[in-house]
């Protein structure tokens, strides 16, 4: 991997729409792909207009682009999310990044991780401690990348799939 410094990173805008869904369908094509009893057929729009722009004006909700030589190349999506007090756990909040995605086109220039650091520099300016995600075993490409930069496995959620 390698930096490169024609990358900017800056947060999406309303007018964004289509790039972002089009880098936001390729995860929804990995899952269905390799979890399809799980996730249905990746449809057209993955959300509509008015979702991704609720999504812009909420306060807890950061949507990330990078572009790389004048494509936008990437994409982050996180939220704020609250824990409520139940009996055996405290109230916390905390980040949680649900999608990051990269254009193959423009994998391996860093682009992932400067999305990342950028998400991470949110959460330290609010205050939040706690930087959670959720990814599928298969994507052995995203356990490695998120274990090189600093995240660890707290808990496992384990299935069994049963014959009738």
């Amino acid at each position: 991997m390698f930096s490169d410094m024609s990358i900017s990173i800056f947060p999406a805008h309303k007018e964004n729409y289509n790039d972002f869904v089009s880098l936001y369908q390729d995860v929804d094509w990995l899952h269905k792909t390799n979890v399809s009893r799980k996730f249905c057929e990746p449809t057209d729009s993955v959300f509509s207009q008015d979702e991704f722009n609720k999504r812009i004006d909420d306060p807890n909700t950061l949507l990330l682009l990078a572009q790389r030589d004048e494509h936008i190349a990437g994409i982050l999506w996180w939220y704020i999310k609250h824990a409520d007090n139940k009996v055996h756990t405290k109230p916390r909040k905390r980040f949680h990044i649900d999608t990051v995605s990269v254009d193959h086109n423009h994998q391996y220039h860093g682009i992932a991780t400067l999305l990342l650091q950028r998400a991470e520099q949110r959460a330290k300016k609010q205050h939040l401690r706690e930087v959670e995600l959720n990814m599928y075993t298969f994507n052995t490409a995203a356990v490695w990348f998120y274990q090189k930069n600093g995240y660890t496995a707290f808990s496992q959620k384990m299935k069994k799939e049963l014959a009738w």
